[in-house]
């Protein structure tokens, strides 16, 4: 698809009964903003099915744009700068795995910098009176792996994606 926002959320994780970040997914779906479609996709919190799933969906959407969503205990919205090629769960998956201190990736890169234009989202936010911030890391559990596995796609195929991801607050 040509002018494509690819927007990605969570299922609900940790005993919550739903995840934000697949809420705005589902109040999103197939809008346009700017010219742009966004497509929707709210995906399991499962270790051994991420990579696969996002790489899968990114091949098949051929977005512009990945926009990732994730929820955080923060009271504000954090701004990813990068991904890091480490798992530390210090709760399982949904899938019940619960992996810890090992790479994401044998023998790829530590971390992948965000392709979002942060300096303007940020501006953006702050002009609407959004409280946010700079992060420098989406941590070390599903929020950090689908980040990671996406850009790890995006880096390795060489794709021309605008891509990076966001924490929300509940």
């Amino acid at each position: 698809m040509d002018k494509t926002i690819l927007l990605t959320g969570f299922e609900p994780f940790g005993g919550s009964q739903i995840n934000p970040s697949a809420e705005v997914c589902k109040k999103l779906e197939n809008h346009q903003i700017s010219g742009y479609t966004i497509v929707t996709e709210v995906f399991p919190l499962h270790f051994t099915k991420i990579y696969q799933e996002i790489s899968k969906k990114i091949d098949t959407v051929q977005p512009s744009v990945l926009l990732m969503l994730g929820e955080s205990p923060r009271p504000i919205i954090s701004l990813e700068t990068q991904a890091i090629n480490w798992v530390y769960s210090r709760i399982p998956y949904n899938d019940g795995s619960q992996p810890r201190n090992i790479p994401l990736k044998v023998g790829a890169p530590y971390s992948y910098q965000t392709k979002l234009p942060l300096e303007k989202i940020a501006n953006a936010l702050k002009k609407n009176g959004i409280p946010h911030e700079f992060s420098t890391s989406a941590g070390t559990f599903g929020c950090n792996q689908i980040f990671y596995c996406a850009m790890h796609h995006i880096y390795q195929h060489k794709k021309p994606i605008v891509a990076g991801f966001v924490h929300i607050p509940p």
